[in-house]
């Protein structure tokens, strides 16, 4: 792999199909011109959907049993769907950091009739990204607990630590 294959990352950006043979390498025939082809498609579709296999392949209109053998017998496949994964997370990531921390708009109803928005923010989102960023904010095991109407936090603290 060259460098130019390196730094393109192609998943969900709409390259042409051309450009996943570059990245793809080894399409030697016409036959495996036309499974990288597919692997490629398959790889966008699995970005675009967030990472959901089972989505990406009816998108595709690929057999899961195509998937399992890819999986299980194509290298070159399996480097590039570790490629996606990682293009995955970074878009992920951006939707968390948008709705924790920019914040998106939910709608507002009233007798049934849409009458304006509301911006929210999501804490857990923060959360996950923070710790994400800093593995010392993960909590240890919490149960709640109610108590007359109120949440009791109860956090467990590990004895070794």
């Amino acid at each position: 792999m060259n460098a130019k294959e390196k730094d393109i990352m192609i998943y969900g950006l709409g390259l042409e199909e051309e450009r996943a043979l570059e990245v793809i390498p080894e399409t030697k025939t016409p036959e495996l011109t036309r499974k990288r082809t597919k692997q490629y498609k398959f790889l966008r579709a699995f970005v675009e959907t967030g990472g959901i296999i089972q989505q990406a392949l009816r998108d595709t209109k690929i057999p899961h049993n195509t998937y399992k053998n890819w999986v299980r017998y194509d290298q070159v496949f399996l480097e590039a769907m570790e490629k996606a994964k990682l293009d995955t997370i970074i878009l992920l990531e951006g939707e968390v950091v948008r709705r924790g921390y920019q914040g998106y708009y939910e709608p507002v109803f009233f007798q049934g009739q849409e009458v304006g928005k509301i911006k929210k923010f999501s804490d857990q989102m923060l959360k996950l990204r923070l710790c994400r960023l800093d593995p010392s904010y993960k909590e240890g095991p919490v149960t709640n607990i109610g108590v007359q109407g109120a949440d009791v936090k109860i956090s467990f603290i590990d004895p070794k630590s």
